[in-house]
């Protein structure tokens, strides 16, 4: 067998992998630890022993740029070690994975031996037996059974594998919630099961009995509310995607009570408006929890919806009067209703309180736009006076936007030297007005990365200094000044050999 010409080589590896990944990986292979190396069309797998007696399973597709997966919780910067380990016994011994198709017909004749003096009877109780003691065999069948279409009930079929997603999803959850979460490959495994549930109990074209439901419902909905599984979300999910009927939905509603959250309080609203289309219970439920600008805002669309827009204006005001917090959009509501009134001078004044509670330059040129004269100047001045006296890094790009418009360059370099802003948009009119100012401030930044101690921030202030490079280089003409200042850094950091070589790999 050969590798079909397929071009993942070690060299390919090493670049997508840390050092410290690549090393680990390649022990692993030395070490043999790659087990069931198999191949299925241009996808190579195996499971690889952990550092303990775990085992992970890896994937590769050959094709470029070749996707990977691992079971492992590895997360810092390139493919894991288990990925190395694989990759490396592909490049090497690439006859050692069979395919698929090979080790099936392999497996069918070695079981053909072993059958061969069993009756159709015993063949069935084995089956049997086998399947009531592992879940994810009985997955399998199911699938076998439709997949070659052998005249079953498809909703039977699918009840089926729905019951049995649910016993296996659940032994997960009832685990996590007794140690407040577990290892994420089996949360992503459970995570799996449940999104594949939504699936079955959101397509139309197989009818789940709502007994079955409302057993889906009840089940995940105990530890929903015992919410210690870190699957809330999830479960959350198979809880609504189960709900067809209005007794299934009232079930639904029962159990959200019981948590006693505001946040399930709001989503009973919805149900009762959205799915059993009750506006008098959404309304009364809408009108006695009016509390934060948001509550309000809700009702106002509701009435908004109904075409009752000044219904909706009334709630929105009151929204910003008494709401407690979160009161913007009941603001931009009551803007855009006066100025489909043509009433300008309303919509300037809701304009000017959007500014101030989230400031941008769309509002901002609105306001100018739709005053004159000395009207426009004050107005300018008040919303600048803001922005200023805030302070802060919600209002700084808005600022910067102003100053940049009316030339006030060194206002924006402040701004960055405060620290209220990334220099980004406009690095290229400071470096070229401020070079002396943008090198300290790049500077600053090299340093903060560096005393992370990591190889992925060495290589974050690598990058950072060939901006230094560009400002000598290309706004002050001296080269000789960045080599000094490359050297300086390393010469500081002499035993930081990942950060010498992140330095080397890029400051060349």
């Amino acid at each position: 067998m050969n590798n079909d010409n397929i071009e993942l080589n070690r060299e390919i590896l090493q670049k997508a992998a840390t050092e410290q990944s690549f090393e680990r990986g390649e022990e692993y292979y030395e070490c043999s630890m790659v087990e069931s190396p198999i191949r299925e069309g241009n996808t190579i797998r195996a499971e690889v022993t952990g550092s303990g007696m775990a085992l992970y399973s890896a994937k590769i597709c050959l094709e470029p740029p070749f996707h990977t997966r691992c079971t492992c919780p590895y997360d810092w910067g390139g493919i894991c070690k288990h990925i190395v380990a694989l990759g490396l016994t592909w490049i090497n011994s690439p006859d050692s994975f069979p395919r698929m198709e090979e080790k099936t017909e392999e497996v069918k004749s070695e079981l053909e031996q072993i059958f061969a003096g069993l009756g159709r009877d015993e063949l069935a109780e084995m089956l049997y037996d086998l399947i009531g003691h592992d879940e994810n065999l009985r997955l399998k069948a199911l699938d076998w059974i439709k997949d070659r279409d052998k005249g079953v009930d498809q909703s039977k079929l699918q009840e089926e594998r729905l019951m049995t997603l649910m016993d296996y999803a659940l032994e997960t959850v009832r685990e996590f919630n007794a140690y407040g979460g577990g290892p994420e490959e089996d949360e992503i495994e459970c995570c799996d099961y449940m999104y594949e549930m939504c699936e079955i109990l959101s397509d139309e074209n197989f009818n789940i009995p709502s007994v079955t439901r409302k057993d889906i419902i009840s089940r995940f909905m105990e530890w929903y509310q015992k919410g210690n599984s870190g699957l809330v979300d999830p479960i959350r999910e198979v809880i609504f995607s189960a709900a067809r009927s209005k007794e299934e939905w009232k079930l639904v509603i029962e159990g959200l009570e019981a948590t006693g959250s505001d946040f399930d309080r709001d989503t009973i609203m919805q149900i009762y408006l959205r799915e059993l289309e009750d506006e008098k219970t959404y309304v009364k439920m809408r009108t006695n929890d009016l509390v934060m600008g948001m509550d309000y805002y809700d009702l106002a669309m509701y009435y908004h919806e109904k075409g009752e827009e000044d219904e909706a204006a009334r709630i929105a005001q009151q929204g910003v009067e008494k709401g407690d917090g979160r009161i913007r959009d009941n603001i931009v509501y009551l803007k855009n209703y006066y100025l489909e009134r043509e009433d300008t001078e309303k919509a300037v004044e809701y304009a000017l309180q959007e500014f101030k509670e989230r400031p941008s330059l769309e509002c901002y040129k609105f306001v100018l736009d739709s005053c004159q004269g000395s009207e426009r100047e004050g107005l300018r001045s008040k919303m600048v006076r803001q922005l200023e006296e805030k302070n802060s890094w919600l209002g700084a790009p808005v600022l910067a936007s102003i100053y940049a418009e009316e030339k006030q360059y060194d206002r924006i370099m402040n701004l960055v030297e405060q620290h209220l802003m990334n220099p980004r948009e406009y690095e290229e009119l400071l470096c070229k007005e401020y070079p002396e100012k943008m090198i300290a401030y790049y500077d600053r930044q090299i340093q903060e990365y560096i005393e992370r101690k990591n190889r992925k921030s060495y290589a974050k202030a690598a990058k950072m200094t060939l901006n230094i490079r560009g400002v000598y280089k290309k706004v002050l003409k001296d080269p000789d000044k960045w080599s000094t200042c490359l050297n300086s850094i390393l010469k500081r950091y002499p035993r930081r050999y990942a950060l010498q070589e992140e330095f080397s790999r890029i400051c060349k």
